[in-house]
């Protein structure tokens, strides 16, 4: 992730960047530092404001979490003591999302 912990909404903001997202990884005891997973960005408006974008990225969320926990579920992502890997292509999986 570009902004690590938490306040990643309005740094991105303040920033005045051009796109945002979500990383999935593996929890460990460092905050957001876990092997990535699955990432997934959108575009910035320039009109979003806190209450837009925060509610773009859970629609990310909203997709992007059951998908990865599926995979999980279906054992479908292992790990080979390198990385982790899915339907034996290696992880993570990037994704653009344009969500208006």
């Amino acid at each position: 992730p570009k902004y690590p912990g938490l306040e990643t909404h309005a740094k991105v903001l303040t920033n005045r960047d051009r796109y945002h997202g979500i990383t999935i990884h593996r929890v460990t005891p460092e905050l957001d530092a876990g092997p990535m997973l699955y990432q997934v960005s959108l575009t910035v408006h320039s009109t979003d404001t806190m209450a837009t974008l925060t509610e773009r990225i859970h629609q990310l969320e909203h997709h992007a979490y059951p998908q990865v926990i599926n995979w999980f579920a279906e054992q479908r992502i292992q790990s080979d003591g390198q990385g982790y890997r899915l339907d034996e292509q290696p992880l993570p999986l990037f994704s653009e999302a344009y969500l208006d």
